[in-house]
């Protein structure tokens, strides 16, 4: 694997993904909610978006403590440019950016 640092592109990358995990929730809440079990009012549809990205951020980053079989799990968040890896210095600080995002992007926008 050839790996290069280039902070500039995994951010708008880093950027990329996490408006495809808010529009993949916001896509699969909206789908749930023709479902009788499953009543999420409009007016909390974003709370409940935003709650789910940050945990599945947090997860995605490292920064949620995990562990299986005994071993401890960290993940390590890299993007594919053609036959490059992106990474940066800091690593992912996904979970960072989900809180206040969607106050700069309407969750219908998205």
């Amino acid at each position: 694997m050839n790996f290069k640092e280039d902070s500039d592109l995994y951010d708008t990358l880093h950027e990329g993904l996490l408006r495809g995990l808010f529009t993949s929730i916001k896509s699969s809440l909206e789908e749930a909610k023709f479902s009788p079990e499953i009543q999420i009012p409009d007016e909390f549809l974003e709370g409940v978006v935003e709650t789910i990205a940050f945990n599945v951020a947090a997860v995605i980053d490292g920064s949620a403590a995990m562990e299986f079989e005994g071993k401890e799990v960290t993940p390590c968040l890299t993007f594919k440019d053609n036959d490059q890896h992106i990474v940066n210095d800091s690593g992912s600080y996904l979970h960072e950016m989900v809180m206040g995002y969607l106050d700069e992007y309407d969750l219908d926008e998205l």
